[in-house]
């Protein structure tokens, strides 16, 4: 059953920086406001707003399961796009180069971008995107602002204060989101392997099979899917994350995806074999494009 709940929250350690920081630097994005949590049945996500008194932007910080990666939706009415060279980092952390993104327009002049960042640069723990829950708390909430380099016209930092207290926020919201998909939210906050990709089967071609070609309407040339995978690592359900408007989409791509990957299963950990999920984002490029 879907639900949703909204919750604003401020803390000490979730208040604007001080007025003092603010001042230093022209292009500091300050919070105008506290963070708002939205939890529903298909993903997670904390936004803000934020102003450097001439600029006004939302941050919007989204996951569909516990997971190494991201999405992140900035969207402004005055703020132009650039996205040359753009790099990113959740600061402390090291600048990353943003590579994939999506752009989109809102009735009322409003522009904005989407793209999936992370706060690691590289991890061996990580297997294609999925990362055990602990991991992502212990080095997500280490993080205090966000840096944007060449994304807009100029550079900005949105200072987000300490996301150590958002991210307790979130773990709750993914815990409840896991056991609403069926799965054991406790044992996946210590897996010792999170469900893995085996094989080498040549997945880009399955975008071109027959039924996939029919298809004149995407709702996005960047799509996320989330596969739910049982103990023996077979594919139990697959849909389009964020996406429940388009149900036979999802059917008509589901219907091919899960031939073209093969899985190792979740282990808890004790080594046992548990029922997991397994985010995986294809692209569809257009052919006029090559």
């Amino acid at each position: 059953m879907y639900w949703r709940i909204l919750a604003a929250f401020a803390s000490a350690a979730l208040a604007p920086i001080n007025g003092a920081v603010a001042a230093s630097a022209s292009h500091e994005m300050i919070p105008r406001g506290a963070w708002v949590a939205d939890f529903s049945d298909e993903a997670c996500s904390l936004e803000r707003k934020f102003s450097d008194g001439e600029n006004d932007a939302t941050l919007r910080l989204r996951q569909f399961g516990p997971q190494r990666d991201f999405e992140v939706t900035l969207v402004s009415k005055s703020l132009g796009l650039k996205l040359r060279n753009a790099r990113y980092a959740f600061l402390p952390g090291e600048k990353q180069d943003l590579e994939f993104y999506q752009t989109f327009k809102i009735p009322g002049g409003e522009r904005g971008v989407l793209f999936s960042a992370t706060q690691f640069k590289s991890n061996p723990d990580s297997t294609f995107g999925n990362l055990a829950p602990a991991t992502l708390a212990e080095e997500m909430q280490a993080a205090d602002g966000l840096l944007l380099e060449n994304v807009f016209n100029s550079d900005f930092t949105f200072r987000t204060g300490p996301l150590r207290e958002p991210m307790k926020v979130m773990q709750t919201c993914l815990d409840d989101l896991l056991s609403q998909l069926g799965l054991d939210a406790k044992a996946h906050r210590n897996l010792s392997r999170p469900v893995t990709e085996i094989g080498d089967k040549a997945w880009p071609n399955w975008l071109e099979t027959p039924q996939l070609r029919a298809i004149e309407q995407w709702p996005s040339d960047r799509m996320q899917f989330r596969l739910l995978v049982d103990e023996m690592g077979h594919v139990a359900d697959c849909r389009i994350t964020g996406a429940a408007e388009y149900a036979e989409l999802s059917q008509k791509i589901c219907s091919v995806m899960p031939k073209n990957y093969e899985f190792l299963p979740a282990l808890d950990n004790g080594g046992n074999p548990i029922r997991s999920y397994y985010l995986t984002t294809i692209t569809r490029v257009h052919r006029s494009s090559y």
